[in-house]
């Protein structure tokens, strides 16, 4: 968006700006690195202010100065920190992309995995689940192994993206008070409310379990943006119900020129890379041309229905097609006042 800015290496701006206040010169990376493992595992106050006044000390710069401009400074917010720098290596591995990527670059272990998906070779450690979504994602080369998404990247990795590793099976409903007994003891979250909510859920499930019996799932979502005001809250759902009307026309749009009518080769409507290919091309379709016929607008708002309810006959579907690529000028042109060609 033109008129949105974007954030860029958050953390050394903030610390070279603090640097400047003071007049002190540049940081090395390697000590950048330092103040940043510093200014994140140093939460109390008093134990802070000595780590940095001895930090700057040992590079000649003014210690009282130094540890009053960073006093006040939290460099994190709690996503930041979530993988570490082996980590973060082993996956910009897989998500870089064009002369940015290199097979060379990634490490061993990946590697032998990524040769079984492609191989189909078995391999106890890599689950069904991500040989499934390689699969969907047409990961059969190794040269397609570029440009991931992170969650395709930690499954190729990782074998997971965002599911524990460390799972606690209860076997009966006395396990839940045990557990509430002994491991999530008052303060040990740090967010009353949200203890309150986990606490509070717990018993509930412990409450159903000893009523009705066994429970063969229980599936919990919990609100992570409650502190956002009324309007952030509606502008977030409307921008999540535009993308899912946006990706269920994608999908079905897909589904219908997989169809041999059409004649188009190597269609996969659950490939994440042609949808978004696809949804691209289509933006620009329908930017550069704002007056749009009746049928098109009708065509657009079938497809996108999330209910499943609402069909859209084979024949709109050509001529909404059709129509598409009569936009193809449109779109170059669009393309080119956009400074993208």
């Amino acid at each position: 968006m033109e008129d949105k800015t974007y954030p860029c290496n958050e953390t050394a701006y903030e610390i070279n700006r603090r640097l400047d206040k003071i007049s002190s010169p540049r940081l090395s990376d390697e000590d950048m690195l330092q103040l940043w493992h510093l200014m994140v595992s140093a939460t109390d106050p008093i134990q802070q202010a000595k780590a940095l006044t001895t930090f700057a000390s040992k590079r000649g710069i003014e210690a009282e100065a130094f540890a009053e401009a960073f006093r006040s400074y939290a460099p994190e917010r709690s996503s930041y920190g979530a993988y570490s720098e082996k980590a973060i290596k082993k996956l910009l591995a897989l998500m870089r992309m064009g002369s940015h990527w290199k097979p060379e670059n990634i490490d061993a272990h990946t590697m032998e995995r990524i040769n079984h998906i492609i191989d189909g070779e078995t391999d106890e450690s890599i689950a069904e689940k991500t040989r499934e979504r390689a699969t969907a994602m047409g990961l059969d080369e190794i040269r397609k192994f570029s440009g991931l998404p992170l969650h395709m990247a930690c499954y190729i990795v990782y074998d997971r993206h965002s599911e524990t590793s460390d799972l606690t099976r209860w076997e009966k409903p006395e396990d839940i008070d045990a557990y509430l007994r002994t491991s999530l003891k008052h303060g040990s979250l740090r967010n009353p409310v949200v203890e309150k909510v986990v606490v509070e859920t717990l018993k509930v499930i412990r409450d159903l379990w000893q009523t009705y019996g066994k429970i063969d799932e229980v599936h919990i979502e919990m609100g992570r943006d409650l502190k956002n005001n009324a309007e952030k809250r509606k502008a977030d759902t409307e921008r999540i119900n535009n993308n899912e009307k946006t990706n269920m026309r994608i999908r079905r749009l897909l589904m219908e020129f997989e169809k041999p009518e059409y004649g188009i080769e190597g269609v996969r409507p659950n490939s994440p890379r042609q949808m978004e290919t696809l949804k691209i091309y289509e933006e620009g379709a329908l930017n550069s041309t704002p007056d749009r016929p009746d049928y098109v607008e009708d065509v657009l708002k079938n497809l996108s229905t999330t209910s499943g309810s609402s069909k859209v006959a084979g024949n709109e579907i050509k001529r909404y097609a059709l129509w598409r690529d009569r936009c193809k000028t449109y779109l170059k042109i669009w393309l080119y006042q956009k400074n993208f060609v």
